[in-house]
């Protein structure tokens, strides 16, 4: 369905008494209906001008209204409501064109407020409108808006003045003839059972035909509705259309994504400290310090709520991590797997996480943090695991070594160097300790080069002692 109905692009607005120039573009309804609306090519009011135009509403309804947007010509109610409200961009969008976006069954008219997305205000139109300081209109309808969580709030923009939240009484407008629309729309559980669920399409003009993936069966159905279950488990979908009506041709509604059934492997993100590891894939940690996993869906449908993890009986949890993961110690001994159980309200999907678990991820088993810098009496260096670094400021290792092929792991020591340029190696501290203190007191003040070593990697830094 597709039609154009071309306008008149230039309009004179009483406010301030300026006539604004317009380029046509094209825009559409959600069905494809093209006009034609103003791209605002002349000038717009001044900072002066908007805060007064902001200020002067204010005042008049006694600060009862919420400020949501500059005064601008580059957009009006109805363009607001209709258009840039859903993303797009600020036109202007004259009468009749507003009309479009029901006549055409982008949105249907509802009876409840509480059903609806937009606003359009009637009549009655050329009548005298009084309102605060002494303002009056000569056409107070014609008039569109969008609706809130709060019943009887809605937010407009009022021609070419600001943008407000405010009651329907608080706006220049009639409020004597309202209509309220909502988008025709698939209406649904996002997770379908093998229980069955009923999908809808609530004030459809028509009857409803309907599809749907192949995991995926319906069991009843009505002119608007239908009953499907779940056959399987997985990604699936739904789609609906309503042969045409008074609107035109045959409305296809966007297509609606659904998880089928329980969870199930091969569609979980997850994270082992902070690197990718797909489901099967080996993650690479160190055997004695504690490491961390985190995971969750790729498909949000699928709706989980509960992530249970099974680790090997020598590991020591360490507590819960991120959105669903888990923080371990391996307490030295690597090679078994990561498995967990996770829960949507169709069911249990049993170990669709599995995570095997390798030593070759040692290179940076612990990262280091001094302070202070400049330092006058003592040093503090301080060990941090992965999780106890993060937002922390730690040193970046000078060179990193490969314990692949070894059978060293970065076991906690490290020894701290203080090395002065002429005078060499001036202190040197071995330890496995979390924090170290050092005595620097007796070094002369200037600069020096601080070392870290560790059995994966050495960290160097500039220490200043005054």
């Amino acid at each position: 369905m597709k039609k154009f109905i071309a306008i008149s692009f230039i309009f004179a607005f009483a406010y301030m008494a300026n006539a604004q120039i317009y380029t046509p573009v094209l825009v559409a309804t959600p069905n494809q209906t093209y006009f034609y609306a103003g791209s605002l090519t002349s000038s717009d009011y001044t900072t002066n001008q908007k805060n007064d135009a902001k200020n002067f509403w204010l005042n008049c309804y006694n600060n009862r209204i919420t400020y949501e947007g500059e005064a601008t010509y580059q957009y009006n109610c109805h363009a607001y409501a209709w258009h840039v409200s859903e993303g797009g961009g600020k036109v202007w969008i004259n009468t009749p064109n507003d009309d479009d976006y029901w006549e055409d069954c982008s949105y249907m008219e509802v009876t409840n407020q509480s059903d609806a997305t937009k606003v359009s205000f009637g009549g009655p139109c050329d009548q005298m409108w009084g309102t605060c300081l002494d303002t009056t209109y000569t056409n107070p309808c014609d008039h569109s808006a969008i609706t809130t969580s709060s019943t009887d709030y809605f937010i407009s923009k009022w021609g070419s003045s600001p943008l407000f939240r405010h009651h329907k009484d608080d706006c220049p407008y009639s409020t004597e003839d309202l209509h309220y629309y909502s988008t025709l729309h698939i209406s649904g559980p996002t997770n379908l059972c093998s229980s069955g669920a009923t999908y809808s399409v609530p004030n459809a003009p028509s009857y409803v035909l309907w599809e749907h993936s192949d995991n995926i069966e319906d069991f009843y159905g009505g002119n608007t509705w239908t009953a499907l279950r779940a056959i399987g488990n997985g990604e699936g979908w739904v789609e609906a259309c309503i042969p045409p009506v008074s609107c035109g041709d045959t409305i296809h509604l966007p297509r609606m994504t659904v998880w089928a059934g329980r969870p199930t492997a091969y569609n979980f993100y997850t994270e082992v400290n902070g690197d990718e590891v797909e489901y099967y894939e080996t993650a690479l940690i160190c055997p004695n310090i504690t490491s961390c996993l985190d995971a969750w869906a790729e498909v949000e449908e699928m709706s989980t709520t509960n992530y249970t993890w099974h680790l090997p009986s020598w590991y020591s949890g360490n507590g819960s991590f991120g959105s669903n993961g888990i923080c371990f110690n391996p307490n030295g001994t690597i090679g078994s797997s990561i498995t967990a159980d996770v829960t949507n309200s169709c069911g249990t999907g049993y170990g669709v996480i599995q995570i095997y678990l390798g030593n070759n991820g040692c290179s940076r088993s612990y990262q280091y943090a001094i302070s202070p810098n400049p330092a006058s009496t003592l040093l503090t260096v301080e060990q941090l695991t992965t999780e106890e670094a993060a937002g922390r400021s730690v040193l970046e290792p000078a060179e990193v070594y490969d314990l692949s092929d070894t059978k060293d792991a970065d076991d906690g020591s490290y020894t701290v160097e203080i090395w002065h340029e002429k005078k060499g190696k001036v202190k040197e501290v071995t330890s496995k300790k979390k924090e170290e203190t050092i005595d620097v007191s007796g070094l002369e003040k200037g600069y020096y080069i601080l070392h870290i070593r560790t059995k994966s990697a050495i960290y160097k830094e500039h220490l200043l002692v005054k």
